[in-house]
């Protein structure tokens, strides 16, 4: 059963312990950052969102060797939330989830897909003469 209303700091840290406990990397700038950037002068400000603003929530990633790996780029939203700014533009490559349960199936849905697809890339880089 979905949840009617959940903070998106609570789906992230969901979605944050069901990645741990699936055993997969992940990147995220926790909300405590942006809060201390706040109290900070503005040209750090500015070219921290210069750097980091439009990457999604949660860039999840799942090595693949040498270097490579196949990712995820997972949004967090509540069920009202809204992307904005450079989120805009990068929607057609992030998947946005606004429940639990659409994070949970996203993220064994990408473990699914990376399950099959790893092999492939291994055989492929045979078949090519890549190391991989």
């Amino acid at each position: 059963m979905a949840v009617k209303y959940l903070k998106e700091n609570s789906l992230q840290k969901f979605a944050n312990d069901y990645l741990k406990i699936k055993g997969i990397q992940f990147l995220h700038i926790d909300d405590g950052f942006f809060k201390w950037l706040n109290y900070c002068p503005s040209h750090i400000k500015i070219r921290f969102y210069k750097m980091f603003g439009g990457v999604p929530d949660c860039l999840c990633l799942i090595p693949a060797g040498n270097g490579i790996a196949l990712s995820l780029l997972l949004e967090l939203k509540t069920l009202k939330g809204q992307l904005h700014g450079v989120q805009k533009k990068n929607k057609d490559n992030w998947k946005v989830c606004k429940t639990p349960e659409e994070a949970k199936k996203t993220i064994d849905d990408f473990i699914e897909l990376s399950e099959k697809i790893l092999p492939l890339l291994k055989e492929l880089s045979d078949n090519i003469g890549l190391m991989f």
